[in-house]
């Protein structure tokens, strides 16, 4: 194995690496899951610690995958290495899912269904 490939693998292998991949992927998305729910139970057309607990879990997706990608050799799902292109489309993408769930949680709070 060449110094190159070494060198690269154990970035990738960091216990910081790991860290930020995992609040990316799995912690932000869980937190706009249970956030949600508060929207959704609290009174309709108020604002709730859900609203920015939304806001605050799109935000840590955003800066966590900019983290990744620039200072722990973040990759895309083919294994490619990830460019500032891929953290655009997922800054695009999480904050259209993010503004998408407060609508819909609203929504759910408006009608009165889980009350």
């Amino acid at each position: 194995m060449d110094d190159a490939k070494a060198g690269k693998d154990s970035k990738n292998d960091s216990s910081s690496g790991c860290l930020i991949r995992f609040a990316w992927m799995a912690v932000a998305n869980m937190a706009i899951f249970f956030a949600a729910m508060n929207v959704m139970q609290a009174p309709a057309m108020s604002v709730s610690w859900g609203d920015w607990a939304i806001i605050a879990a799109v935000l840590l997706s955003v800066v966590a995958r900019y983290l990744d990608i620039r200072f722990f050799a973040g990759e895309t799902a083919d294994g490619d290495p990830a460019t500032i292109r891929d953290w655009r489309r997922h800054v695009v993408l999480i904050v259209a899912v993010g503004v998408a769930v407060l609508a819909v949680a609203h929504a759910i709070a408006a009608a009165g269904w889980l009350q």
